[in-house]
């Protein structure tokens, strides 16, 4: 059978490429020309389509005698990328590949979401629960519209399957734990909050484990919720600080004070004609956590939980090799 990945030279993306061409899989994937993450090894056995899912006939063309479509491509969360940007991927770049994959008549879609398309307290959910309130910030509310455009397909007869992970972690990420990494053992002091934060953290080869079991197990029309480990921020900050041999002075700025900063402090910026870059969706991020049931994924799909120490470990061995830490 022939295998698709779109996002495939990202983070999740280039490890599921290698898992799939490691076991004698028939891959073709789909590299964004202008994206600065290129981690798909160039000596790796696949079809390579350069180009964007937001061209709808490039899509199609890619699309010609598919079978099976990991779909993870999307934009990534910063401050910098553009609104615009997040609809045109998440959703306009979606709906071209579920159109493509309903007209060459492909026989099974993973989609790829995140549990913040669910999450909107500190309270554990599971897939039963629906996000009701509005959402923050363009990342999140376009996560949830691409999540939709796979269903609206799966109601016409698409198989879709869709994926919501926690927080991915591991070799290869160089933006959100990468950042948080590299910033661990920089100041000789920390200030942090939400130091009881929860974290459901998936170590990044589980999570391309789970592309994999989902698209033999999942049932179409399904979404399962992909966890692993959970600890506290402040758990977490001891298991990096064990791995790395740091130890830092911790000083816990109050909750309040951190909101209070997000009203004043890109305010006080823009006075100055600079741009704030810690965006108030992130603050209420950490206020929410990440504490899930998964037990849909564990019973149906089988997926792995790797313990959070040896996924550090591994993680903090691949930074220092690529002269990160």
């Amino acid at each position: 059978m022939k295998t698709l990945v779109t996002g495939a030279a990202g983070f999740v993306g280039s490890h599921l490429v290698e898992r799939l061409v490691g076991r004698g899989d028939d891959v073709s994937v789909i590299l964004y020309d202008k994206d600065p993450i290129q981690h798909l090894d160039a000596h790796l056995a696949v079809t390579r389509h350069v180009g964007d899912i937001r061209d709808a006939a490039f899509v199609e063309r890619v699309m010609e005698g598919v079978d099976r479509v990991f779909h993870l491509a999307a934009a990534l969360n910063t401050p910098t990328t553009p609104v615009e940007t997040f609809f045109t991927v998440n959703v306009l770049g979606t709906r071209n590949v579920m159109e493509a994959a309903m007209k060459k008549g492909v026989k099974k879609v993973v989609h790829t979401s995140s549990c913040v398309t669910m999450k909107e307290g500190r309270e554990r959910i599971n897939e039963s629960n629906i996000h009701r309130s509005p959402y923050s910030a363009p990342y999140t509310f376009t996560k949830y519209q691409g999540e939709m455009v796979a269903y609206e397909y799966g109601a016409r007869g698409l198989p879709v399957t869709v994926l919501n992970p926690t927080i991915v972690y591991g070799p290869r990420d160089t933006h959100t734990l990468g950042e948080f990494f590299k910033l661990h053992l920089k100041p000789k002091i920390r200030l942090i909050s939400f130091l009881d934060s929860p974290c459901n953290l998936v170590y990044v080869k589980d999570a391309a484990s789970a592309q994999i079991l989902a698209m033999e197990k999942g049932r179409p029309g399904h979404k399962y919720l992909i966890g692993g480990e959970e600890v506290t921020l402040i758990e977490f900050l001891k298991k990096l600080d064990e791995a790395t041999g740091t130890r830092r002075p911790i000083i816990h700025v109050p909750e309040w004070l951190i909101e209070l900063g997000v009203e004043i402090v890109p305010r006080l910026y823009a006075l100055f004609g600079k741009k704030f870059t810690v965006m108030r969706a992130q603050v209420e991020a950490m206020q929410r956590g990440t504490a899930v049931d998964f037990t849909k994924a564990r019973t149906e799909l089988g997926i792995p939980v790797t313990p959070l120490d040896v996924g550090i470990r591994e993680t903090v061995q691949w930074y220092k090799q690529q002269g990160i830490l």
